[in-house]
């Protein structure tokens, strides 16, 4: 069993959608977890398009796995500039969701 990948699962059920997202850091509870990811595609617009989505999503990274409710999607962005030559910025997404209880089916 492989349990050292960066890379977590998120399948959006309802879209029938999978991505696989590097995720930097990681808060997994019982009933809540949040994930702070940056696509290895800026222009991919998957973790986007779940802001504002009460989506169903299945969430798998390392030992944990989820049915779970999206609650919130946070864009994070840093600029850089360690010298004139090398000015960049990096964007990041965190997502915060809960359990699934109360989903109908599950």
């Amino acid at each position: 069993m492989v349990t050292d990948s960066a890379l977590a699962v998120l399948w959006h059920v309802d879209r029938k959608t999978i991505a696989y997202v590097p995720i930097h850091e990681c808060e997994w509870g019982s009933r809540e977890f949040s994930l702070q990811a940056e696509p290895d595609d800026p222009t991919d617009a998957f973790l986007d398009s779940l802001r504002g989505d009460a989506a169903t999503l299945i969430v798998a990274y390392r030992n944990n796995v989820a049915i779970c409710r999206v609650q919130d999607v946070t864009h994070i962005s840093e600029f850089r500039c360690p010298s004139l030559e090398a000015c960049g910025s990096s964007r990041a997404v965190g997502l915060r969701a809960a359990d699934g209880n109360g989903i109908p089916g599950y």
